[in-house]
């Protein structure tokens, strides 16, 4: 039997693993300056390809002067705020400076300090940070987008009533544990569904099994 080697001429040669596309360069030094490590980095792609289908059922921004008012957004019990300062990131990136303005909403003083002091050394203008409970949160104006990541207990139900009293186009919700409503629900009684779409709305959610 006559065997020829085989011709590698002409082939070019190719890694076997493509180059995953991130929405937000996991070296951006945003990431730096908040110390997120790599699980929160992958958390933030996985949170803003969620986020950026629901920018096609934003309204139009164009005011009677032809001007283009900023993209208002609202993250309602933000915690450390990681993705409240990567979506404001993002946005910026996606519609320009000077066209997001978004404000980051929790209970606790030194988070929120801290978020500030953060927003001023990642020099992020547009993005402000607010102490209140998602019930009572001063918004002045009505926002586009409402998020609610992650917000414990009942927080988020609170956070989607306020959204849907605002009439938000977009919503973006990931509910996490829910300590209270299993103490009050009957041992027989299955647990409601942790996801749920509110009519008019644009909302993705995801359970979380831990805060």
């Amino acid at each position: 039997m006559h065997r020829t080697a085989a011709s590698r001429r002409g082939v070019e040669a190719r890694a076997h693993d493509r180059a995953k596309h991130h929405l937000l360069d996991p070296a951006d030094p945003l990431f730096t300056v908040l110390g997120a490590d790599a699980d929160k980095r992958r958390q933030v792609d996985a949170f803003l390809r969620l986020l950026e289908p629901a920018l096609d059922r934003l309204p139009d921004r164009t005011g009677p002067d032809g001007a283009v008012r900023p993209l208002r957004v609202v993250d309602l019990g933000c915690g450390n705020a990681y993705l409240t300062f990567a979506a404001h990131r993002w946005l910026t990136d996606r519609l320009g400076a000077g066209q997001v303005r978004t404000l980051g909403v929790d209970v606790r003083p030194d988070v929120v300090a801290r978020s500030e002091r953060l927003a001023g050394e990642a020099r992020l203008d547009g993005l402000s940070f607010a102490v209140g409970t998602i019930a009572d949160a001063e918004v002045t104006e009505r926002p586009d987008v409402v998020l609610a990541l992650h917000a414990c207990d009942t927080a988020t139900d609170e956070a989607l009533a306020r959204a849907v009293r605002w009439e938000a186009p977009v919503v973006l919700a990931a509910p996490c544990c829910h300590h209270d409503v299993q103490r009050r629900s009957p041992p027989d009684r299955a647990p409601p569904s942790p996801t749920a779409r509110w009519p008019g709305t644009a909302s993705c959610a995801s359970a979380s099994p831990t805060c």
